[in-house]
């Protein structure tokens, strides 16, 4: 489901399935700079703890963290929820888009 929010976002959930079940609730796409927010989605079920890798370096332990991107280019985001003493893995892939450039 796509549910389009700003010029440079958009909001889109995909289901990742295995014993632990979770999806990637972010922003498709973003400009440089621009703060985008991830969520794992883990319905019904409990998480105790959360890793998160968001492809450019930097990481995060927080349940619902935010990142940066400083380059443009695509970027793989991993988030890792743990929910009853497994591991729920989902993979999300973000494009990150230079700032337009104002023609005189």
């Amino acid at each position: 489901m796509w549910i389009r929010t700003l010029l440079c976002s958009a909001l889109i959930l995909f289901p990742i399935w295995g014993k632990a079940q979770c999806s990637v609730l972010s922003a498709d796409y973003v400009c440089v700079g621009e703060l985008i927010s991830f969520r794992l989605d883990v319905g019904t079920q409990t998480a105790t703890a959360w890793n998160w890798n968001f492809g450019d370096g930097n990481s995060s332990t927080l349940k619902e963290p935010g990142n940066r991107y400083s380059t443009a280019g695509k970027y793989t985001v991993t988030g890792i929820a743990t929910i009853g003493g497994q591991q729920c893995t989902a993979t999300r892939q973000i494009d990150v888009f230079g700032l337009p450039i104002a023609g005189l």
